[in-house]
């Protein structure tokens, strides 16, 4: 295997026996893809010998396959860039992205190790070893983390559940006491104003009027207590302690003074509601703004 390989000394049918399998381990693909990231569409390696074996002469000459023909992207013979750098080919990028994107191992090898000034491929195993590490420890890091924040989504769930499980009247009281204190708010009393005013120009019906009522009073009020007591901060939310509360207020005084209290406070700011038709008659049913109940 790889690491038998590695332990053996990097010379003749011995180094070959290295490079071979380096190419025949899934994780080199990997990080040969990594360096040369962003530049060229990667398509994963498949467990195969190299297709061009290669030997690396001096550095400066050009890099030979093994039947002597001069590789077809050498970075040595590769015009140099507009700052006139030798040592830095413009092409070298290039052909390093073509020999990745095409699989072309040997190409991508001579380029690299041409690059870096290496005498030869065997000296890369270090640097690829280490970069396999990092990209593992990467990867466990973030499975470790999406499992994390998994684990911690399911607790929240359970407790939320346990919050609304628990909801009696000091809740509902509790609750409502807290939206009454948002909606007496001069926050509120602003947005509300805006709304009210903009249907003296509009044409909009009672429902939809009604539908706008709800919206505000879900994001500037009832909905940013909802959370504290185990339900979303959403219209699934706001009706679940509709249930609750009109069904507590057949028990309690103090919860039915509350929503009583509530829904005046808040059907206070619209004198315009209805402005356009006529509005139906409230009745026990029907949800008033801030999830509490008409009376």
């Amino acid at each position: 295997d790889l690491e038998e390989a590695l332990r053996l000394q990097p010379d003749g049918e011995e180094a070959e026996h290295v490079i071979a399998e380096m190419e025949r381990g899934a994780w080199l693909a990997d990080c040969l893809s990594a360096l040369a990231s962003g530049r060229a569409a990667v398509v994963p390696a498949e467990d195969a010998p190299l297709r061009e074996s290669f030997k690396m002469v001096p550095s400066g000459q050009k890099m030979l396959k093994e039947d002597g023909e001069e590789a077809e992207c050498s970075g040595a013979d590769a015009p140099a860039d507009a700052s006139g750098d030798p040592e830095q080919p413009e092409g070298s990028w290039e052909c390093l992205c073509t020999a990745v994107a095409e699989e072309d191992h040997g190409m991508f090898l001579g380029e690299l190790c041409h690059g870096l000034h290496l005498d030869g491929p065997l000296e890369l195993v270090p640097v690829l070893k280490g970069a396999l590490a990092h990209a593992l420890c990467l990867e466990a890091e973030a499975k470790g983390m999406a499992e994390v924040v998994h684990s911690m989504e399911d607790a929240t769930q359970r407790w939320n559940k346990k919050l609304r499980a628990m909801f009696d009247i000091d809740a509902a009281v509790g609750l409502l006491s807290e939206a009454l204190a948002l909606y007496e708010s001069q926050e509120f009393a602003d947005a509300a104003k805006e709304l009210d005013e903009s249907w003296l120009t509009g044409s909009a019906c009672y429902a939809d009027q009604k539908t706008s009522m709800d919206e505000l009073c879900l994001w500037s009020g009832l909905g940013l207590v909802l959370l504290r007591y185990g339900f979303t901060a959403d219209e699934q939310g706001s009706q679940e302690v509709h249930h609750l509360i009109n069904k507590l207020s057949t028990n309690s005084k103090e919860v039915l003074e509350l929503q009583l209290l509530v829904q005046r406070q808040i059907f206070g700011y619209f004198s315009n509601l209805g402005i356009h038709d006529p509005a139906p008659a409230p009745a026990r049913s029907r949800k008033a703004p801030g999830g509490v109940a008409e009376k």
